[in-house]
């Protein structure tokens, strides 16, 4: 039986999540649960954050679900398929960001 996902909004309101980010919150539950403490969700984007550099595995592992490195921002973002522009503004002012939790 499957995880059910439960997220806490931090300064954002209650959104629907795409099929595609509860694609990749379920992979990484299953994988590398321990991940979800830096995930949250910018719009209908996904972003994580590690306190320091990741090893190679598991940027190997959030690579293959999509995740690439934003310099700019210094995290790993993940489109879930919606593409946009670059933009100088912080998405998190406009869109606030979702923690998740299991």
């Amino acid at each position: 039986m499957e995880k059910e996902l439960s997220a806490v909004s931090v300064n954002a309101p209650d959104v629907e999540l795409s099929d595609e980010m509860k694609r990749v919150i379920t992979e990484i539950t299953s994988r590398t649960p321990e991940l979800l403490k830096g995930l949250y969700a910018v719009g209908e984007w996904l972003w994580l954050e590690f306190e320091t550099k990741p090893d190679e595995t598991i940027r190997s592992n959030i690579k293959g679900l999509g995740f690439h490195w934003n310099r700019k921002r210094k995290l790993w973002q993940c489109s879930c398929g919606v593409y946009s522009r670059s933009s100088d503004d912080d998405p998190r002012k406009r869109y606030g960001r979702r923690s998740f939790a299991c």
